[in-house]
């Protein structure tokens, strides 16, 4: 320490995400989210959505309130992407064109999903996983589930 800089307050380290590749391929495999002919929701559509699924009683008996929801429209970014505020329990979601697919808005709510269940995890861990299976099941149905799960299988996804 240099005598003037201030000590930090150490940080809580999110566990190393070792199955990112194997969720996105399986997510692929199963629901085919980066072909042209997957329909995509306006932005006015997802914001709908996404108000109504966090706003569910199931939602919030499952995984907890979320706070303040901020949605972007992803213009200037290429990934879609959640950011969580474990403290304010708030999040920021980012919705670029292309990610605008249903299966995609589910894996988004999925990361505050179960960081607001299980606290700081990895980010495509298990837990993450098994959110993402509970919200595919409850709102794209049984048939969608069983091809996420198989995907998941055949990957060595863990959940």
């Amino acid at each position: 320490m240099t005598p003037f800089s201030w000590p930090r307050k150490p940080r809580p380290e999110r566990p190393r995400d070792s199955q990112r590749a194997r969720v996105y391929r399986a997510e692929r495999e199963a629901f085919d989210v980066y072909s042209d002919s997957t329909p995509r929701l306006d932005f006015a559509a997802v914001e709908r959505f996404v108000a109504g699924v966090i706003a569910e009683s199931w939602f919030t008996d499952t995984f907890g309130m979320l706070g303040a929801v901020r949605i972007k429209d992803g213009r200037g970014t290429r990934h879609a992407y959640s950011a969580y505020d474990q403290r304010r329990h708030s999040v920021l979601f980012s919705f670029p064109r292309w990610s605008r697919s249903l299966p995609v808005l589910l894996h988004e709510i999925a990361h505050p999903a179960s960081l607001r269940r299980h606290g700081l995890v990895a980010a495509h861990g298990p837990e993450f996983a098994a959110a993402y299976l509970c919200l595919v099941e409850r709102h794209l149905g049984a048939a969608a589930w069983e091809r996420l799960q198989a995907a998941f299988a055949d990957n060595r996804v863990r959940y």
